[in-house]
């Protein structure tokens, strides 16, 4: 016995309408779990982020004392120089006192 076409109708609507709630089931289900991926995903950028951020300011920190080091030996120059002139203006005055004492101990 053939159902009535109304009926028929309705059932391949019911039908379908049920694959599409199961279809719909499952968009949301694997959306569901690409949110996960993606809360996971964002979580390891995160301590990344964090990890950079830290490892930055030690940098940052080593990266000052080094300019300070810098500016301590830059500041040496003059100094240096005029040690440099020290040295010879002694080296000068030793080489004098020398011969002069190379001239007394000629006298006696």
């Amino acid at each position: 016995m053939e159902e009535p076409p109304a009926k028929a109708f309705v059932k391949q609507f019911l039908r379908a309408a049920k694959l599409e709630v199961f279809e719909s089931n499952l968009n949301i289900e694997l959306l569901g779990k690409m949110n996960l991926v993606t809360a996971q995903q964002y979580e390891e950028v995160l301590k990344d982020a964090e990890r950079v951020e830290k490892e930055l300011a030690v940098m940052s920190s080593a990266n000052e004392e080094l300019h300070s080091v810098i500016a301590e030996i830059s500041s040496l120059g003059p100094v240096l120089q005029e040690l440099e002139h020290s040295i010879q203006f002694l080296e000068d005055v030793t080489t004098k006192l020398e011969l002069k004492l190379k001239g007394v101990q000629g006298l006696e």
